[in-house]
């Protein structure tokens, strides 16, 4: 009977050592999806900001306008990708809509400005142009 029960023992130390592992598990992936979300989130306001910024840098609307021209241009580095995933950054009429389609991600930013815009990137070196055209027009552009 001595043998049994020393089999049991270590059988029971078993189970409870699984069984704290798998929670240790469970609770250091709960914390990992917190802190992606967060870092998402964080970086994806970066962006926006980034973005906003270059356009209050060269949109200086006056009197006189050109028609046709390129009135101001700026060259910005957006990151390639936002918690490890790929993401697309477009205008969508007055407002900057970021989507990361592998995580159903869709934020939006208001730019602020009441002009036409239009374009979209996927990170990295992005040139961010205003048109004189028949209307004002910002375009936003991944650099080749």
């Amino acid at each position: 009977m001595k043998g049994q029960s020393s089999l049991i023992g270590h059988t029971i130390a078993f189970a409870l050592s699984i069984g704290l592992i798998s929670a240790l598990v469970v609770a250091l992936s709960s914390v990992q999806t917190n802190y992606r979300e967060f870092t998402i989130d964080h970086e994806i306001g970066n962006v926006c900001n980034m973005v906003k910024n270059s356009v209050e840098k060269i949109y200086w609307p006056s009197s006189y306008m050109p028609i046709n021209t390129t009135m101001g241009r700026i060259v910005i580095e957006l990151p390639e990708k936002i918690g490890d995933i790929g993401y697309e950054a477009r205008f969508d009429n007055t407002s900057l809509k970021v989507e990361m389609n592998e995580l159903a991600i869709n934020r939006s930013c208001e730019m602020g400005f009441n002009i036409s815009f239009s374009g979209r990137t996927d990170g990295g070196r992005t040139v961010i142009k205003w048109l004189a055209e028949s209307k004002n027009k910002i375009i936003m552009e991944r650099e080749i």
